[in-house]
């Protein structure tokens, strides 16, 4: 188990009863500034977007936050019930154990339009009352996600998420 952008913590779904990996997926606290940074910067360099969209798109906070999971074999999110998925996603504080329920979730496919490249959750930034749903002195957030019978967990150290503008969720 290593660690990966954004401060994640993930490995393959086992198998308990053979104890085997199935499939390795990278999960991305992908709403964080250095991490769109960095993948609006990779289109550019892959000539997928002109420089000047890049930053455009940069300046632009998604307003919610989003994890991202992919891999090199997607297969359970193919035909995946997008209702289920939301369901099944969710975000725990450490330090309050509050709940955050996917808002919605989307599945970016090629442009074949069958295979899925990766699933994008989105959790709401503030709660029903108006508060933000990760306070300023969280330190971890876990994230689990249900898909195909398989329970995909990774852990953020939100403490160590940040940037020159600071807190970078």
């Amino acid at each position: 188990m290593g660690t990966l952008g954004g401060g994640a913590k993930a490995g393959p779904v086992i198998d308990p009863a053979q104890q085997i990996p199935l499939a390795a997926f990278i999960v991305r606290w992908f709403s964080a500034r250095t991490v769109r940074e960095a993948a609006l910067r990779g289109a550019v360099l892959a000539g997928q977007m002109k420089q000047e969209d890049a930053e455009r798109q940069a300046t632009e906070a998604p307003g919610v936050y989003q994890v991202l999971i992919a891999g090199p074999d997607m297969l359970p999110f193919v035909g995946a019930d997008q209702k289920a998925l939301k369901e099944g996603a969710f975000l725990l504080t450490k330090k309050t154990k509050q709940k955050i329920p996917a808002g919605s979730v989307e599945l970016q496919k090629a442009p074949d339009g069958k295979k899925v490249l990766a699933a994008v959750f989105s959790f709401p930034m503030k709660t029903a009352s108006g508060e933000t749903s990760i306070a300023a002195d969280e330190k971890a957030v876990d994230f689990s996600c249900l898909v195909g019978g398989a329970k995909i967990q990774a852990a953020f150290d939100v403490s160590k998420m940040e940037d020159k503008q600071g807190r970078d969720l």
